[in-house]
């Protein structure tokens, strides 16, 4: 099974301006997005897998940055030997 995180931006309520989707083979999550205010967006969640680097324990927080267009301009991967998550931003 394939989990995804999946950010969508919408111009109006029935039109999405641009749809961003990534993940690995193992769980993934986003719990926590900031929308910037000149565009674009941060997430944050945990991934289970290699999602930006080696998993280095259970689950690992992530920190991720798409552009207004939804282009992912960076995604960064922590973590210890035991669970780590990202909550908020």
């Amino acid at each position: 099974m394939t989990f995804r995180i999946t950010l969508t931006a919408a111009a109006c309520a029935q039109t999405p301006a641009w749809f961003y989707q990534v993940g690995t083979s193992a769980p993934d999550q986003a719990v926590a997005v900031a929308a910037l205010a000149g565009g674009g967006a941060y997430s944050a969640g945990t991934t289970g897998g290699d999602l930006a680097g080696p998993v280095s324990g259970l689950v690992d927080a992530f920190l991720a940055r798409v552009d207004p267009w939804g282009h992912p301009l960076w995604v960064r991967q922590f973590g210890g030997p035991g669970s780590d998550r990202a909550r908020s931003i």
